[in-house]
């Protein structure tokens, strides 16, 4: 029968120093973290937002803010004219600024500029 109220020693033998006891919540603790890590990441790029909005856009939120509540055509082309601009300088400018045009653009077919 199985004495439940105390936790057996697997592998201790009378007169034989305890090992590795305290490594299994550490190890354990570990592997959560892991496994919470893992998690995270792979469902990074399955947010549910609709399908209109990428889960990962470069560039500064607060543009793509103001892109979302513009309700003037004239003010969204400013925009996309600026987005352009940026796009056009290349290296690290210009996936951003291909983002904002993008992002000025599907904006600008939402509310019916074109």
């Amino acid at each position: 029968m199985v004495n439940l109220a105390r936790p057996r020693d697997w592998g201790h033998q009378p007169g034989q120093a305890k090992r590795g006891r305290r490594w299994i919540p550490l190890g354990l603790a570990a592997a959560g973290l892991v496994a919470g890590i893992v998690a995270t990441v792979g469902s990074a790029g399955s947010g549910d937002n609709g399908g209109s909005v990428p889960a990962f856009r470069p560039g500064d939120p607060a543009v793509y803010a103001r892109i979302a509540v513009a309700t003037k055509c004239a003010d969204l082309q400013d925009e996309f004219g600026s987005a352009d601009q940026t796009r056009q300088r290349g290296d690290l400018w210009g996936p951003i600024g291909s983002s904002y045009r993008d992002a000025a653009e599907t904006r600008m077919r939402e509310i019916g500029c074109y």
